[in-house]
């Protein structure tokens, strides 16, 4: 299962980023699995024809393809909609290193264009649509597209770290919150809000924060009381506690908590108790 919450966590992160503004992503990444999972299923239905030398008549209100299909929608709304486990799963994905990220995105657009392609082909191969010679050329296009859609792919992390980098030097506040900061969004763009009084002002002041997949590092550090400082023309966000400070450092290679990076952070004692505390207090 952590495997299929990794696809869902890369197409996520694929529709917010080529989203502007982004709006709707977890909706978009659930229709985009369930879309392959239907490709794949005619796949099967298709070479079954072609190897069986029988066409395999299936019509979208037969049982035989709507079984299948309410299967695969009835559980994506489970795992994506009814269970919000996933969320819990995007931190954690989010503290990987850049380097695995790339690496573990780079297998799932290579499956993603592997069953796109399989699919096309066993379509074409099925119904003989095409003479041989052209059929062959349509291929060759549909490969040559799949290999620049993966090549495009290794790079779109490159250019959310970019765009993340700018939003980050640019945040300026200096905040002592008043309410647990929480997830929303506006105009389809997600953001952290954090409430609170201004420490220069005294005012109550509310605060968004666009880097959100960082920030939701954020939550499990924390907490109502906490005073929240971050500069212009710096990529360190400071949570002063009565007791303790984190320096939340962010760069998209190698993000840092008090010079640790995120992948010791989460081996600590100390996080893991902070982790219990922030799940009983959300459930």
């Amino acid at each position: 299962m952590k495997v299929y919450y990794y696809f869902f966590y890369k197409f996520y992160n694929f529709w917010e980023l080529i989203s502007f503004p982004a709006f709707w992503s977890d909706f978009k990444a659930i229709v985009t699995l369930i879309l392959l999972e239907i490709w794949l299923l005619f796949s099967v239905f298709n070479y079954y024809s072609i190897y069986s030398n029988s066409k395999l008549d299936v019509k979208i209100s037969s049982l035989f393809f709507l079984i299948p299909l309410l299967f695969i929608i009835c559980s994506k709304v489970y795992f994506f909609v009814i269970d919000t486990k996933w969320k819990s799963y995007h931190l954690e994905f989010n503290k990987m290193s850049k380097s695995k990220n790339m690496l573990l995105g780079s297998i799932v657009w290579f499956i993603t264009i592997l069953i796109t392609i399989n699919f096309f082909i066993s379509t074409y191969y099925m119904h003989d649509l095409l003479k041989q010679t052209k059929l062959d050329m349509r291929i060759k296009n549909i490969l040559i597209g799949g290999l620049s859609l993966l090549l495009t792919s290794c790079f779109l992390d490159k250019e959310f770290c970019d765009r993340m980098d700018k939003i980050t030097n640019e945040e300026d506040y200096q905040i002592i919150l008043s309410k647990y900061p929480y997830k929303s969004s506006k105009g389809g763009e997600f953001h952290y809000v954090l409430q609170g009084k201004d420490l220069q002002t005294s005012k109550d002041t509310v605060i968004k924060l666009l880097n959100h997949r960082w920030t939701e590092s954020f939550d499990f550090f924390w907490s109502v009381g906490d005073t929240i400082i971050k500069h212009k023309d710096s990529m360190t966000t400071e949570i002063h506690k009565k007791d303790t400070m984190y320096y939340m450092k962010w760069d998209c290679d190698n993000r840092l908590i008090n010079g640790m990076t995120i992948d010791q952070v989460t081996q600590t004692q100390h996080f893991l108790k902070l982790k219990e505390e922030y799940y009983k207090r959300t459930r």
